[in-house]
């Protein structure tokens, strides 16, 4: 008997804030309004858009296609403390920055003219460091406690590596950067994971821009938003939650020729939902039959019996073998009998590193 594994969503946190529109993307993404449920978050699942789903189910024609799927977690409005904890439980961050609401020549809300951070006027920059900040500030109060208490732990021997990887992050993050800015080799690094640091994350910028900036593709502060977060390492998307709404209303034929009026090839969720699932180290691999084609979630670097176990745990235990082709190739020969002919379809091992596109089938006993 098969027993099916419970595999645990990836969650992506949105984070931003108030009027920034951050609850309307959830809305997009989800299909939901945003409702308090724990912890005072809404939470929702969003299809991860794949054209290769699509061409995959007109090829094998099944009953049911399955697209991989990402869960979010939305805080109503914005509290650092808040915002930190649903960030350590989240796989990657999403920040949404309201360019379409920003002002150059207004100061930040709530600062007025001589507010607790000076006289700095608010700009994408400033309002995404911000946010930054309080994740950065939150992680440094981590990494110091956790020092502290190994440098009290007496009789109790440290390993030098682990320190010296903690007093690293703490040079990071003093230095206003993410804990995943910190130079370290990929031991510590894998270390440095297991600790939940917020900034540890990666990160998707999110800027939610008004009709016109979308159409221009030009708002204040672009090229130092884009500087700034090219130096930490976080991706930056731009979208608008007012074309995304209406694009939202219209069906699949008209919705091209909308995104085209703004120069758009697609819409902007789509672009966020793939952003944020690559930025996470995630791939897909797929699953080809008449009952179903589905996309299946892994990390980078997954090996063959890995992902099998995304499938069922009987299949990982049991594993014998994999049968493999790639997407493109199915979209070249168009049959699996005709990849056959065409040496296209190969045998895999358990430690084959399964590669994106990759469209699998696992023989196991058990």
């Amino acid at each position: 008997m098969l027993h099916r594994c419970r595999i645990r969503r990836m969650n992506i946190a949105i984070i931003g804030m108030q009027s920034s529109g951050k609850s309307s993307l959830f809305s997009l993404l989800t299909g939901i309004e945003p409702r308090n449920g724990k912890n005072g978050c809404a939470e929702g699942i969003a299809r991860v858009p794949d054209e290769r789903v699509d061409a995959l189910s007109g090829l094998f024609n099944p009953r049911k296609t399955t697209y991989a799927q990402i869960g979010l977690t939305d805080h109503p409005g914005y509290s650092p403390s808040t915002c930190r904890s649903i960030a350590k439980n989240a796989d990657a961050l999403l920040f949404v920055i309201g360019a379409f609401s920003i002002d150059p020549s207004s100061p930040a809300p709530g600062q007025g003219a001589s507010g607790s951070r000076g006289d700095a006027r608010r700009t994408v920059v400033s309002e995404y460091d911000d946010l930054l900040t309080d994740m950065v500030l939150g992680d440094l109060q981590q990494v110091e406690g956790t020092l502290e208490r190994m440098s009290r732990a007496r009789g109790k021997p440290q390993r030098t590596g682990d320190i010296e990887a903690l007093e690293a992050v703490r040079r990071a993050l003093s230095d206003g950067t993410p804990a995943r800015a910190a130079n370290l080799d990929p031991e510590a690094r894998s270390l440095m994971s297991s600790f939940g640091f917020a900034t540890w994350k990666p990160a998707v910028v999110a800027v939610n821009l008004s009709e016109d900036q979308i159409s221009s593709g030009e708002y204040s502060g672009k090229d130092d938003l884009l500087a700034r977060c090219s130096d930490i390492g976080a991706e930056v998307m731009e979208f608008s939650c007012m074309v995304e709404k209406e694009v939202a209303l219209l069906d699949r034929d008209e919705q091209q020729s909308f995104l085209s009026a703004y120069g758009l090839l697609e819409p902007g969720i789509n672009r966020l939902a793939i952003a944020a699932y690559r930025s996470a180290g995630l791939i897909s691999f797929f699953t080809c039959g008449e009952d179903e084609v589905r996309a299946w979630t892994v990390r980078v670097g997954a090996t063959a019996r890995e992902a099998a176990g995304k499938i069922h745990t009987d299949i990982e235990r049991g594993f014998i073998r994999a049968e493999v082709f790639s997407f493109d190739d199915i979209q070249e020969y168009r049959s699996v009998r005709a990849l056959k002919e065409a040496g296209k379809f190969r045998l895999e091992s358990k430690d084959y590193v399964v590669k994106d596109g990759d469209v699998c089938s696992f023989r196991f006993n058990v």
